[in-house]
């Protein structure tokens, strides 16, 4: 699963991440990317915690409320239901499932059949329901080939609602199944079209004018059990029948492909049956209604790889379905394993609470991540668009033939996808230099969360429905680097062979590695999968020798390195490599977690120069040097940075500005730094420079001093900006480069700059130019409003964001309607996200987000979003992940006392966080570091730039 990614550049928080996921490449937001879990997260079956969820108080009565079915909530604890997990012994075989959708009423009715195998006598099944409910007395039977079904009594049911189980008590206990016997568990059952968008839900879109209806599925992590009821966790893999019952004006999907035409029923309705599946977890289980067109392109096996839109929309899936051959071809080959079912569709969803979803056979996007407009449409979102078809391509072998056993071991699916999508788009876009894309893109923003000390393992404990969390892609691309890509590739091979249609563990897939490489993958992994945070590595250099220590980074100079207390002490086994710049000698070391230090061989300042330790920043982990050596490095940028490569020159910025900010150099080290930028011309250091003095502007934006720190990078990027110019040419990289240092530009204050947006949007807003250049729009967008924005423009602006029909365009509108500086005009952008006729549910968080990024908005987001706190709950749900994050999101600034009281006031005001616990713990943490900041480092800033800047 990717997360949504909303504003243009900003880098992309997958659904797993932290130094997992960073660690692994994956997404951004690892950390905070808590996975809102539904239930059934214990590790063991036979845990007997009480849930800290409330239990409802009342028990069953006799008769049921009125369409609200037999199985009524009780308080009854006096079984395993109790527990998060379910039971080991009760295995769902197969499913027969079928639903009939009312997209007038927003309402669905279905009924599905359970095979079940149970290996000890139980007297009470028990499976996941959320929201949609048991209509009818559930029924039993019991099945034995080749006999016909026998009847099994069912004495009642009732729901435990605080672990989101039905259970179901049979009339005398039930022996355990035999060979070639099941269980058949048979539920009808009823839900709701509307609401969240998660489990079943409908999508109200307008198309040339008509208002129309789609129904689609979310279902991971815990959602399928709001469409079905069903045994909704990831090791209960079962095979699938689908059949849906529509309205014949309506098309259905499904995981897979229909059984021959579908079936004419009375009164204008379809049934459109489907192929038995291949075995599969709940969370993979998909179907959509639609009225959808499609493009197809043909496999190199001959598996037809559709993509569905609307279809005034099609021509815009063009560019998807060209880049889904290329990579889909390339991942049967790197994987020697061919794809698994017998078609492959992509479905572009209206309004789509994640990024994308790889359900097994039948993809589902939302439309910013699918539909590219060369006309319409960035750089930026090009490569977005490929990124997250790679992502989800992935996905179809690891995850969905090869799943993780428990949720503590997502990262094996995300910290994959997230790593091998950079893999794929460099196949399909070989010029992009997607490599090194990574490193700006996965593997530095996640360096920022997992220094913090509410940072988790990439393996962490699950016990709660809200401790599901993205990890993932740094170590593998560390991983790959240390093994060699050949041998990587072929111990990925060797896992998806052994544990094929399978569940695994982490410890699965290192013993798949070392089998094929000879190499003590599980000790060196272990450190870094089993523990939190990365460490920085200190050199120290003399003429004769070169030597390295460890220990962990954390952002907070006052945080306690050894909390919270860590089974390896917080010492990592590190594959390091070093290169010398003047000699030009690449060599590789294994700094043993039990070293104290490691010794760089062969190796004579004077003879080979400067050292660049982790060279292309491969590995995980930060180095830092003394005041010498950091002035050495300035130097060198400055007589020649071309000596250095891109990767490393970024690698340079990114640390060094995160050891200032952490207290262990002076900020001078970091600014001195900068002074060579003026030659810069590569687009992932400006990329990079751009990410690392966001914070640092952050802070000091309303200090007396900040236009001086304004000029400095003004003068940094004056040279390649005027190299670039305002004329959208060249390209993709050039392309990326110039919106990027205009972008500082702008931010920097810069009146030139400011002032060609502000000509560019004054003349688009009056009708005398009919569009604005595709990787320009961001910019004029948000600082022509910014600068010249009133309430004409403002309206006119708002008038072209309703009328538009490409997501992408919507969200850049966005950015410039939330740029305005006027109050009222920004309470009545917030205001109108509660009409989902008008902004779609998906992007009210967009909405606040960009608020947050306006001076005049920042405290007015937090103010809205925490008034209106109640009424996001009940729209979203407390297992909202964008509604968990967005309270984190929108104070990354915060650096008073007062923030700090409203934000503690507020959180114990409303203890149930749900899926934002672990987002708000590290929301008050940055806040806290960051008056922390304040106090050691503006005198320092500012004295610095009295004695440099002009």
């Amino acid at each position: 699963m990717v997360e949504s990614m909303d504003m243009e550049k900003q880098h992309k928080r997958y659904c797993i991440r932290g130094k997992h996921a960073a660690i692994i490449c994956a997404a951004v937001a690892v950390c905070s990317l808590v996975v809102g879990l539904g239930v059934g997260l214990t590790r063991s079956d036979t845990n007997t915690t009480t849930p800290s969820t409330p239990a409802p108080t009342a028990g069953p009565t006799t008769l049921p409320p009125a369409g609200r079915g037999p199985c009524l909530p009780s308080a009854d604890s006096n079984g395993d239901w109790k527990n998060f997990r379910l039971p080991s012994y009760v295995n769902p075989v197969h499913y027969d499932l079928h639903l009939e959708p009312d997209l007038e009423q927003d309402t669905y009715t279905g009924t599905v059949d359970i095979h079940l195998e149970v290996s000890k006598p139980t007297r009470h099944l028990w499976l996941h329901i959320r929201e949609t409910f048991v209509s009818a007395m559930p029924r039993l039977s019991m099945q034995s080939e080749p006999a016909a079904r026998r009847e099994v009594a069912v004495k009642g049911c009732f729901e435990y609602v605080s672990q989101q189980y039905v259970v179901v008590e049979a009339a005398e206990e039930l022996p355990a199944t035999g060979p070639r016997e099941v269980y058949v568990l048979t539920l009808d059952f009823q839900g709701f079209l509307n609401g969240s968008v998660v489990g079943f839900y409908r999508v109200i879109y307008i198309e040339g004018g008509v208002t129309k209806k789609i129904a689609a599925t979310d279902h991971e992590p815990t959602d399928a059990r709001k469409s079905f009821p069903c045994f909704d966790e990831p090791n209960k893999k079962a095979t699938y029948n689908i059949s849906i019952t529509h309205d014949d004006k309506y098309g259905a999907l499904s995981n897979m492909p229909p059984q021959g035409a579908p079936e004419q029923l009375p009164g204008n309705k379809q049934k459109t049956s489907f192929e038995q599946s291949v075995p599969m977890s709940t969370y993979l289980v998909c179907f959509a209604v639609h009225q959808f067109a499609h493009l197809e392109r043909t496999s190199a096996q001959g598996i037809p790889l559709r993509i569905y839109a609307q279809p005034s929309q099609l021509k815009t899936a063009e560019y998807a379905a060209d880049t889904t051959k290329v990579i889909f071809d390339y991942f049967e080959e790197y994987f020697n394993m061919n794809y698994s079912i017998t078609k492959l569709d992509k479905i572009a969803i209206p309004d789509f609470g994640t990024g994308a979803m790889e359900n097994w056979g039948l993809i589902t996007y939302r439309e910013t991540n699918l539909l590219y407009d060369a006309n319409q449409s960035s750089s930026y979102n090009k490569q977005r668009v490929a990124s997250v078809i790679a992502h989800e391509l992935v996905h179809q072998w690891f995850g969905n033939i090869v799943t993780m056993d428990w949720w503590d071991d997502l990262w094996l699916n995300e910290g994959f996808a997230s790593f091998f999508e950079y893999v794929g788009v460099e196949k399909a876009e070989p010029s992009w230099g997607m490599r090194d894309i990574m490193i700006i893109s996965d593997v530095l923003p996640v360096m920022v969360d997992d220094a913090l000390l509410s940072s988790h393992p990439i393996i962490v404990d699950v016990s709660t429905p809200a401790e599901i969390t993205s990890v993932g892609a740094s170590i593998l691309r560390m991983l790959e680097d240390w093994m060699g890509k050949d041998l990587f590739r072929d111990g990925c091979r060797k896992y998806l062979k052994d544990y094929h249609f399978q569940n695994a563990k982490t410890a699965n897939f290192w013993a798949s590695l070392a089998n094929v490489s000879g190499l003590p993958v599980a000790d060196v992994m272990d450190t870094w999968t089993k523990q939190m945070g990365y460490p920085v590595l200190d050199l120290t250099v003399t003429e004769a020798n070169a030597k390295l220590s460890q220990k962990r980074f954390l952002l907070n100079p006052q945080s306690d390195p050894s909390q919270p207390p860590s089974p390896l002490g917080y010492k990592w086994t590190i594959p390091v490599k070093w290169h010398s710049v003047k000699s030009d000698k690449n060599m590789l070391g294994i700094f043993d977690k039990s070293s104290t230090e490691l010794t760089v061989m062969n190796y004579s300042a004077s003879v080979d120069g400067l050292l660049k330790v982790n060279n292309d920043h491969i590995g995980f982990y930060r180095v830092n040097h003394d005041n010498l050596m950091w002035n050495a490095i300035s130097e060198q940028l400055l007589n020649n940075h071309l000596e250095l490569d891109a990767a490393d020159r970024t690698s340079y910025i990114d640390d060094v500005f995160a050891l200032a900010r952490a207290n262990v150099i002076d900020y001078g080290n970091a600014l001195n730094l900068t002074k060579y930028l003026k030659n810069e011309t590569d687009y992932i250091v400006w990329e990079r420079v751009s990410s690392s003095i966001a914070y640092v502007r952050g802070m000091l934006s309303d200090k007396p001093f900040y236009p001086k720190f304004q000029q400095l990078f003004q003068d940094h990027v004056k040279a390649i900006t005027t190299q670039l110019g305002w004329e959208d040419v060249g390209t993709q990289t050039e392309r990326l480069l110039r919106e990027t240092v205009l972008g500082i530009s702008c931010r920097m204050g810069d009146e030139a700059s400011l002032n060609e947006a502000s000509g560019i949007f004054d003349q688009w807003i009056s009708g005398n130019l009919s569009s604005v250049a595709v990787n320009l729009r961001l910019l004029v967008y948000r600082y022509g409003m910014k600068k010249s924005g009133d309430a004409a423009k403002w309206n006119a602006m708002f008038n072209k964001y309703k009328e538009t029909s490409l997501a992408q365009e919507k969200d850049k509108l966005l950015y410039g309607l939330a740029s305005v500086e006027n109050v009222e005009l920004l309470y009545k952008l917030l205001e109108v996200t509660k009409d989902e006729n008008v902004v779609r549910s998906q992007d009210l968080f967009t909405v606040v987000r960009y608020v947050s990024l306006n001076p005049l908005g920042q405290d007015m987001a937090w103010e809205w979003t925490t008034l209106n706190w109640d009424y996001l709950v009940n729209r979203y749900t407390i297992n909202d992940r964008n509604l968990g994050r967005l309270l984190g999101q929108i104070t990354t600034s915060y650096n008073t006392e007062l923030q700090l009281w409203k934000m503690e006031h507020f959180f114990l005001k409303t203890p149930d966080a749900g899926a934002g616990a672990m987002p708000r713990q590290q929301a008050l943490e940055t806040v806290r570091n960051n008056i922390e900041w304040i106090s050691t480092n503006e005198e320092e800033i500012n004295a610095w730039l009295q004695n440099n800047a002009l």
